[in-house]
């Protein structure tokens, strides 16, 4: 599942104005927008290697059980083999290919799964090997576990996961972790079309930032993802980075171009562009 992300680099410069224009007899405030571009590289490429994996197998699905598969930069290969562990390996090679989204990549991605995406107790867990995005040394793992149905008939996934990344400068490390779950409320009847299935996520983030501070995200209301949109639909989150303000991020309700989301912090608020 795609997971449409906020620009928190924008919403971090759109705060740092905010709070600078703050009235003269008004007492500073401790804002920290630092964790900000650490967090979206890191978030941003575990959603990447996801919607890359996905793509080719469901792009298989046309194939025999074993094959190289398509939908990928020249150069790069993708095999599923449905008899081996790991189902799915993407290489991307050693020394380097420009990507469609302006990114170097080399290394593996592995993907694995125990049973159908539908079945109570499957199993995904994708990981990277010696993978590479920009010469930043990222070590991906994510786990996605069926739950099985609630009381609503609705199935429920949890997903866990982590990046640890080397930095290509030696300017520092980076790691993210998040445990969510992730509720599926509408398109099951239609396994064939992903694009009107609708999700609820709920859960946990937190990381620790290239000059060590650390941060954390909840979530207040579910997120709502409709695959047919490229936003968030609807849900509010909060964002505490160590000894600073809360920051509010609250998406409203809808699905329009150009949309934007209500970011406030020490009693200031914004509406910032979601890309």
């Amino acid at each position: 599942m795609k997971k449409p992300l906020i620009s928190l680099v924008l919403f971090a410069g759109v705060l740092t104005l905010l709070v600078a224009c703050k009235k003269d007899d008004e007492k500073p405030k401790s804002v920290d927008v630092s964790f900000a571009e650490d967090h979206a590289m890191a978030e941003g490429e575990v959603s990447n290697v996801n919607n890359i994996s996905r793509e080719q197998i469901e792009n298989s699905q046309a194939k025999t059980s074993q094959g190289i598969l398509w939908s990928l930069p020249n150069g790069v290969t993708g095999t599923l083999d449905l008899q081996a562990s790991p189902k799915l390996s993407i290489n991307f090679g050693t020394s380097g290919i420009l990507c469609n989204d302006g990114r170097t990549r080399k290394g593996w991605v592995y993907v694995d799964w125990t049973g159908d995406y539908s079945a109570t107790g499957t199993v995904i867990t994708t990981t990277t090997k010696d993978y590479y995005v920009n010469n930043h040394w990222h070590k991906i793992r994510r786990v996605v576990t069926n739950e099985g149905e609630n009381d609503q008939d609705q199935e429920t996934f949890t997903v866990a996961e982590w990046d640890t990344i080397t930095l290509a400068d030696n300017s520092g490390t980076i790691f993210w972790q998040s445990n969510r779950t992730r509720t599926w409320t509408e398109g099951k009847s239609t396994p064939l079309d992903i694009y009107d299935d609708v999700y609820t996520v709920t859960g946990t983030a937190n990381g620790l930032t290239r000059a060590g501070r650390t941060y954390s995200m909840v979530t207040i209301t579910p997120l709502t993802i409709k695959l047919n949109c490229r936003y968030i639909f609807s849900g509010i989150l909060d964002v505490m980075p160590q000894d600073a303000e809360t920051i509010r991020v609250d998406y409203g309700n809808g699905c329009e171009l150009g949309k934007t989301a209500r970011v406030s912090v020490a009693g200031f608020s914004a509406d910032v562009p979601l890309r």
